[in-house]
């Protein structure tokens, strides 16, 4: 046998197995998911290239991003759901139009065969997309919560003064050439915004360069540790999707229901990612790239019960290699086949309880969190 057509052959058993293994032990399926490759949401004052009304958009290639990997999920869960549409899928998304637009570009990828086979692309969407509301707390985090607030400021002012103390002479060297403040906020600002301008084949101005690029990415990469990097930080903001993932893991787990819906799909941003990835104590501390993933799997065992795996796949925003597995990550104290109860004990203190009332309390501390 030739070594190509044993290597095709390898990969395609590889897939039946691990497609065999998913339908023997896969109950549930929770995916969280970034929107994809957007224009740039800010512009410099020294090099304006954009209007208003142009930025936060997606692209053509952010749509192909989340194509892409709706198309990787029906490869993964392929034989787990049905390949006609149906309420075994819900989806619910960011009020942003990017972030629906991802979703919706990801249910085409999850139904690309249907689609080309039983109906036209012009038709109407082929499942419902809930749009959360725009002060929505799970998601788009736009609520006010005061206490965030609070822990937020004062991180920024710690934590946030430091970073800017041992980079004070880039930050005003970026100043001075962009027209921007001298604080971390803007300096984020100007990150991404060069970082689109590079990937939208913008010319970008002549003192950019890729040490720059790289510093102000190392800059940018503090950005979510200072927003999520304290346990009860990314309770208030990654406890309220994790509190509805595992609700939907208990009808199956604990209350023994057998619901109709069996992948949970939420389109956000890459606060969203982060959040989540910090209340779950499993972070890398990097910016989740555009159509990054968050998956927690439901599996059932006759050994071993209930279980949880979960997994980050950051390796979409490639259109050629989007195939690519996702990385299984552990949650401390666990294995990465996590025995459900033992999931939800480590994960307890990252849940809101009465989220509105904590958010006004301004004497709860990380200290009272217990983490």
């Amino acid at each position: 046998m030739q070594p190509a057509l044993s290597l095709v052959l390898f990969l395609v058993l590889s897939q039946a197995d691990h497609t065999l293994s998913f339908s023997q032990t896969l109950h549930m399926v929770n995916v969280l998911f970034r929107h994809g490759d957007r224009t740039a949401t800010g512009t410099l004052p020294a090099h304006g290239q954009s209007s208003r009304d142009s930025r936060g958009h997606l692209t053509k290639i952010g749509t192909k991003q989340n194509l892409n990997l709706g198309s990787y999920f029906q490869s993964r869960y392929h034989g787990f759901f049905s390949s006609i549409p149906s309420n075994e899928i819900k989806l619910e998304s960011s009020p942003v139009p990017r972030c629906v637009q991802s979703a919706q570009a990801l249910v085409d990828g999850l139904y690309l065969h249907y689609q080309t086979t039983e109906r036209n692309f012009s038709e109407s969407q082929l499942l419902p997309i809930y749009s959360r509301p725009h002060d929505d707390n799970m998601i788009s985090f736009a609520r006010n919560c005061s206490l965030y607030t609070h822990l937020y400021t004062q991180r920024l002012n710690t934590v946030g003064k430091q970073i800017q103390t041992d980079n004070q002479d880039f930050i005003n060297f970026i100043s001075n050439k962009t027209g921007v403040d001298t604080n971390l906020k803007k300096i984020w600002m100007v990150a991404d915004t060069l970082s689109c301008w590079k990937a939208h084949n913008q010319s970008l101005p002549s003192w950019v360069n890729e040490s720059v690029l790289r510093k102000l990415q190392k800059l940018h990469d503090n950005k979510f540790d200072l927003m999520f990097g304290s346990p009860l930080m990314a309770k208030l903001k990654g406890g309220p999707i994790l509190k509805k993932i595992i609700s939907n893991m208990n009808s199956v787990a604990i209350e023994r229901q057998k619901p109709e819906t069996k992948l949970y799909f939420y389109s956000g941003h890459d606060a969203t990612v982060s959040a989540l990835l910090n209340a779950l104590s499993v972070s890398n501390g990097l910016s989740p790239p555009y159509a990054a993933s968050v998956i927690l799997e439901l599996h059932q065992s006759l050994d071993q019960g209930y279980y949880v795996q979960v997994w980050y796949k950051n390796t979409t925003v490639d259109l050629l290699n989007y195939m690519q597995p996702p990385y299984q990550l552990t949650i401390p104290g666990c294995s990465k086949d996590c025995p459900y109860e033992k999931f939800v004990e480590l994960t307890k203190d990252s849940l809101p309880g009465d989220w509105e009332r904590e958010c006004k309390s301004l004497h709860y501390s990380d200290n009272q969190h217990g983490m």
